[in-house]
């Protein structure tokens, strides 16, 4: 990308560019959210799905992704976001410059090398949920409160439960560590190893559920975050909101456990 700019000379070169950039990148992505914006399963889906597939609906709430092309994608979707804007919608600026980041942006090999997977799963320290190549937690907080051995879930295959309770190590992380080793055929092998493996691995791999897969639970913490935020600053109002959302928020607690 930065070759292709710099080497770039002239008003007739550049716009040459300009148009191929817009034919290639900015268009299709136009064109594919035209095509579904009054769709309700569109709206649900989660932004960074929208910004690096293109998507075809081809179910109820099931859609075909076709994986687009890194520096194309960034050129959609920063098209994406300018229509927003003048349509007077809300975007989530972070959001945005993260998902640029994770397509374009050279990775740091201090920070992601062989050794990084095995190091921040960091499976023999029992206090620590261990961290995943996105920085979020490999154990969820409801996990840590299970003796090591003991921590798995329905995307746990049964290989990494074996070991884990052979050696009272977490399966969640032994999980990880091969996920991130074994590549392809991991990808494809160890969902077939858990419970809910009712999904064949080839279909899954280009296909989005926006019903399991979307950004309202998302939406719905976040709104969660900025009610206490607006408790804990004194506003009087929202500690009676914040009340009624705690309840929400166990009902939703209810629900998951029924889904475990």
């Amino acid at each position: 990308m930065v070759r292709r700019a710099t080497e770039t000379k002239g008003a007739k070169e550049w716009a040459k560019l300009a148009v191929r950039a817009a034919a290639l990148g900015v268009a299709p992505a136009l064109l594919n959210d035209l095509l579904y914006r009054d769709d309700k399963d569109w709206k649900d889906l989660r932004d960074s799905d929208k910004d690096t597939n293109y998507l075809f609906k081809i179910g109820n709430g099931v859609w075909l992704k076709l994986p687009k092309g890194r520096e194309l994608s960034v050129l959609g979707m920063t098209g994406q976001r300018i229509s927003d804007l003048v349509m007077g919608k809300d975007i989530d600026l972070r959001d945005f410059i993260a998902t640029i980041g994770n397509q374009v942006m050279p990775a740091n090999p201090l920070m992601s090398n062989i050794a990084t997977a095995a190091l921040s799963a960091d499976l023999f320290n029992r206090k620590s949920p261990g961290r995943t190549w996105y920085g979020g937690d490999i154990e969820s907080q409801r996990l840590q409160s299970y003796a090591p051995g003991k921590r798995y879930d329905s995307t746990t295959d049964v290989f990494s439960k074996w070991i884990g309770g052979k050696l009272n190590l977490s399966p969640k992380k032994i999980n990880y560590i091969l996920d991130q080793y074994s590549g392809e055929v991991g990808d494809f092998v160890l969902p077939l190893l858990t419970p809910q493996a009712e999904r064949n691995a080839f279909v899954k791999g280009f296909t989005v559920d926006s019903v399991s897969s979307n950004r309202i639970s998302g939406d719905f913490y976040d709104r969660g975050d900025r009610i206490t935020y607006a408790k804990n600053d004194g506003d009087r109002a929202m500690q009676a909101v914040c009340r009624i959302w705690n309840k929400q928020v166990t009902a939703c607690g209810d629900i998951y456990a029924q889904i475990r």
